[in-house]
C-alpha cells in the first residue's frame, strides 16, 4: 500500500509540476500542449492531458491520498515531506486549472478527512479558505461573477452546462426504462434539446452532458444509473466496515484517504462527464478496487 501510495504521489507531483512550467513557458514537458483559454479569457494549463478540466479531475482524485498521508500519517521527517510538499503541489495544480468541480471535489474530500478524524483545524482552515478566496479569485472571475449578478448555479456549472442538464433531463423523460444507448448521448443530444433551454443559453447537437450521472440516466436510463448508485452504496458500505475493523494507524489512515479520493471523484461528476474520459475513468475504477482490497488487510492486522 505504501507503494500506491508512492506511486500517486509521484504522480501528482509530475502532473502538477507539469501544469506549473506550462504556465510559465506556454507548453508542457510531457507532450508540449499549448495553454488553453476559458470563455471569460482565463490562461489555464491543461498539462498532458486534453483539458485543463481532466487535469483537474486527476488532481482532485488523487491528491486526497497524498493530503491524507501527510496529514494523518506517522512517519519520518523524510517521509512526511515529500507527502506535505506533493499535497501543497497538487493542491496547487488543482486551483491553477480553474476547474470548479476538481475544486469542489477536493475540498469536500479534505472536509471528509477533517471530520473523520475530528479535526477542527483542519475544518476551520477550510471555512477561512472558502470565506478568502472571493478576495483571491483572479480579476477576470470577479468581473464575470458581477456580470452573472452572482448566480451561484451560473458561477458553479456555467450558463451552457445549465442548458446540457436541462436537456439531459428532457432526454431522460423520453427514455426513463432504457435510455437512447450506451455511449450514443453526443449523437442523440440534438433530438432532445429543449426550447427554453436553448434560449437561455444555445448548445451544439453533438455533446456530452458534462454530468456523469445526466449522462449514465440519459444512456442507461434510470434503472442502469440506479445500479450504478446501488454500486456506491455498497461501496461505501463495505469501505465502512474495513475502516472499522483495522486497527494499524497506517492501514486506517489509507482506507479513509483511499475513500476521500472516490468521494472527490463523484463530487467532480456532477459538473464533468468524468466516467467518459478513458484517460481517467480508470484511475475511479483503480481508487474503488484498491479500497475494496483493504479489507483483506483486516485478518493481517489481527482483527
Amino acid at each position: 500500500m505504501k507503494r500506491i501510495i508512492y506511486s500517486c504521489l509521484f504522480g501528482v507531483t509530475l502532473i502538477a509540476l507539469d501544469g506549473i512550467f506550462q504556465l510559465k513557458f506556454g507548453f508542457d514537458f510531457i507532450r508540449g500542449n499549448g495553454l488553453q483559454s476559458s470563455i471569460i479569457d482565463l490562461t489555464r494549463p491543461t498539462a498532458s492531458f486534453p483539458n485543463p478540466n481532466i487535469m483537474g479531475i486527476y488532481l482532485s482524485a488523487l491528491s486526497p491520498l497524498v493530503i491524507g498521508a501527510a496529514l494523518f500519517l506517522k512517519t519520518n521527517k523524510k517521509e512526511k515531506l515529500f507527502f506535505v510538499f506533493g499535497a501543497l503541489l497538487g493542491s496547487l495544480g488543482v486551483y491553477i486549472t480553474f476547474s470548479r468541480g476538481s475544486g469542489l471535489g477536493l475540498f469536500f474530500a479534505v472536509l471528509f478527512l477533517g471530520i473523520f478524524r475530528k479535526n477542527k483545524f483542519i475544518i476551520v482552515c477550510l471555512l477561512v479558505l472558502l470565506l478568502l478566496f472571493p478576495f483571491f479569485m483572479p480579476k477576470k472571475i470577479k468581473d464575470w461573477t458581477t456580470d452573472i449578478r452572482y448566480n451561484p448555479l451560473v458561477f458553479l456549472f456555467n450558463q451552457d452546462r445549465l442548458s446540457y442538464f436541462r436537456n439531459a433531463m428532457n432526454m431522460i423523460r423520453h427514455h426513463p426504462f432504457v435510455g437512447v444507448g450506451l455511449n450514443t448521448f453526443s449523437k442523440n443530444y440534438g433530438k432532445y434539446k429543449l426550447k427554453a433551454a436553448e434560449e437561455y443559453c444555445p448548445t451544439p447537437d453533438t455533446i456530452y452532458a458534462h454530468n456523469m450521472y445526466l449522462q449514465m440516466g440519459g444512456e442507461i436510463g434510470l434503472p442502469g444509473l440506479l445500479a450504478f448508485l446501488w454500486l456506491l452504496f455498497r461501496f461505501f458500505k463495505d469501505n465502512r466496515s474495513t475502516q472499522r475493523k483495522l486497527k494499524d494507524p497506517f492501514l486506517q489512515v489509507t482506507c479513509m484517504s483511499l475513500f476521500a479520493c472516490v468521494l472527490a471523484f463523484l463530487v467532480n461528476g456532477m459538473t464533468e462527464t468524468s466516467l467518459y474520459y478513458s484517460r481517467i475513468s480508470m484511475i475511479f475504477w483503480y481508487l474503488i478496487g484498491c479500497s475494496l482490497a483493504m479489507r483483506h488487510f483486516v485478518k493481517a492486522d489481527g482483527s
